[in-house]
């Protein structure tokens, strides 16, 4: 049975180098294949800055309407899912974090770190989020005669809104990197990291 490699340590592996006369020394060389997006050098720092300005404006909304003090925030079927949707959110900070420091020509690690850390979290961020904007709509349908009286109905309203924008944000990520795919290139021959 093989054994499973961790995604960290994936193509990674030790060899012998010599290091003085008659000395070997092992050091861990990377000799899998490299990742890189079809983009010259502008197109991949302006795809690295549009990933960044995304999420500094994804996670403004996403606090703007989860902090506020909307009634439908307070109903688990609402607050739950998004609440939960914090931690995809948090993997795609650290996503885009990955991305912007990645060179050009990415190991696996890096690939994995951002590019496919991206498009699952965002598509899990985005479900989430939208379990909780259809609890809102219901909640809004039902209690509409409640959120007419309020003197904050706005705050519904709101919440309902920042989330379809969060959704939309979170879907053009992901659509992002479908649209500008990291692929293989030649193996370069092995290199020191």
């Amino acid at each position: 049975m093989a054994k499973r490699v961790n995604w960290y340590f994936r193509n990674w592996q030790y060899q012998e180098v010599e290091v003085k006369e008659a000395k070997k020394k092992k050091k861990l060389v990377y000799v899998g294949e490299y990742y890189s997006f079809n983009l010259d050098r502008r197109g991949l720092l302006r795809l690295k800055a549009a990933y960044i300005a995304a999420t500094v404006v994804l996670y403004a909304i996403y606090l703007s309407f989860l902090l506020s003090p909307s009634l439908g925030n307070r109903i688990t079927y609402i607050g739950g899912p998004t609440m939960l949707a914090l931690v995809p959110l948090i993997f795609i900070g650290m996503g885009v974090g990955s991305l912007t420091v990645a060179k050009p020509d990415m190991h696996y690690r890096s690939y994995y770190s951002s590019v496919i850390r991206l498009k699952r979290f965002s598509l899990i961020a985005a479900g989430l989020i939208a379990i909780g904007t259809v609890g809102q709509i219901v909640y809004m349908i039902q209690s509409s005669d409640v959120i007419k009286a309020l003197s904050n109905w706005w705050l519904e309203l709101w919440w309902a809104v920042g989330s379809v924008l969060c959704i939309a944000i979170l879907v053009s990520m992901w659509y992002m990197l479908r649209r500008f795919p990291a692929k293989d290139v030649i193996p370069k021959t092995s290199k020191s990291e």
